[in-house]
């Protein structure tokens, strides 16, 4: 802000106005007041024009004092409140001073007293004496000091989650992170903190396709959903699943086959086709080496596992065909289950138009690797399905 001017800097630029003109006039009052050359052009503009006016109006002399004599009482800036000491006053006058804060409040309404009674910063029960209002209704008005979470362990839940390509919900990744940085989270907690950091985890999506049954072959059920083999039976399950066909593939779909090992949740070997035939299985069948010579292979009733073919070369081989009973997929769960997995993991992600059929088998082949060598699962106690068949050995 400029400083005020005495009378002689006054008459000197009323002088120059009238002699040489605004333009003067301004260079003149930026050299005797510099911080003028800070103030914009239309507040200089409007600060000389006020003391020509007041010249040619024979006012000048009200120029030289800086309140004006035409400024209404009441008016300018406020003066600062100065709380008061209150040492100074008598216990008297403190009550005084207090039952006519009472008569003030006392006819407002309860959202006024409790508006008030937040603002003392004495005991509730006595907030409650004085406005006459519930303590209760005073505790819960008042505002709480929430404090800011330290989110101390985002980096490594950041660092987990995408380690493990999104693949892992809240109870698997709480897992993880135990082992692998000896840090326990809570998986609710866990999962409000994925939520937080937007980590989207893939999901399942339930579809249903329909596929060629031979519902009239009967063979029994002989594995009767023993999913973890507690009987030691050497059980395998297989089945083929549709994929979506790459773009050298002329057809919609291509054709997985795949045999999981029951107790350890090993992926023992898989097999991609363009064509959904007995060759497909067979294929699969020759490259599956079982190291015991009795075995159970289980699946359902697809053409290919009720035929003479298949059920031979599974008996020359010392194994027993088992087939799920007529609509009950939990049957043959494991393999169903599986097969969900990889496609929420991996292969629903695929763009297919810039994939080859070789491209999608690399891929996998790939996940199968990643899944059997790295991937934990809680019915293995955080166990990879390498690990836990390395401990079954």
């Amino acid at each position: 802000m400029s400083r005020h001017f005495i009378k002689d800097e006054f008459d000197m630029i009323y002088k120059i106005y009238n002699e040489f003109g605004l333009k003067q006039t301004i260079n003149y009052v930026n050299e005797i007041s510099p911080d003028t050359n800070f103030i914009t052009r239309k507040h200089l503009l409007g600060r000389i024009r006020k003391i020509i006016r007041y010249y040619n109006n024979g006012m000048q002399d009200q120029l030289l004092d800086k309140k004006g004599v035409n400024r209404k009482p009441g008016s300018g800036r406020a003066k600062k409140p100065i709380e008061p000491d209150w040492n100074e006053f008598t216990k008297e006058e403190l009550i005084e001073i207090a039952k006519r804060y009472y008569e003030i409040n006392k006819n407002k309404s309860k959202s006024g007293k409790l508006s008030e009674a937040k603002k003392l910063n004495i005991p509730y029960s006595k907030s409650a004496k004085i406005f006459n209002v519930c303590r209760q209704a005073i505790a819960k008005s008042k505002t709480r000091v929430i404090k800011v979470k330290e989110h101390k362990n985002d980096a490594i839940i950041r660092k987990s989650f995408l380690d493990n390509k999104g693949r892992y919900g809240r109870l698997r990744l709480s897992a993880y992170i135990s082992m692998k940085y000896n840090i326990f989270i809570n998986p609710r907690s866990l999962g409000r903190d994925l939520k937080r950091l937007n980590l989207i985890c893939k999901i399942r999506k339930q579809r249903r396709k329909s596929e060629i049954k031979n519902t009239k072959f009967a063979l029994p059920d002989i594995v009767k959903r023993d999913y973890n083999d507690k009987l030691n039976r050497n059980i395998f399950a297989t089945d083929v699943s549709y994929v979506k066909a790459p773009r050298d593939v002329k057809d919609n779909h291509v054709f997985l086959s795949v045999i999981i090992e029951h107790k350890t949740k090993k992926i023992r070997d898989f097999k991609l086709s363009v064509n959904n035939d007995i060759d497909l299985v067979m294929d699969n069948i020759n490259t599956f080496m079982s190291i015991d010579k009795d075995f159970i292979i289980h699946s359902d009733h697809g053409f290919q596992y009720t035929s003479k073919i298949y059920i031979d070369k599974i008996n020359k081989m010392g194994g027993t065909v088992s087939l799920s009973r007529v609509g009950n997929s939990l049957d043959n769960r494991e393999v169903e289950y599986w097969f969900s997995i990889i496609k929420s993991e991996c292969l629903n992600e695929l763009d297919y138009s810039k994939i080859t059929l070789e491209d999608l088998k690399k891929i996998i082949a790939d996940y199968i690797f990643w899944y059997n060598n790295y991937r934990i699962q809680s019915i293995l106690n955080w166990k990879t399905p390498q690990q836990y068949a390395m401990m079954l050995k």
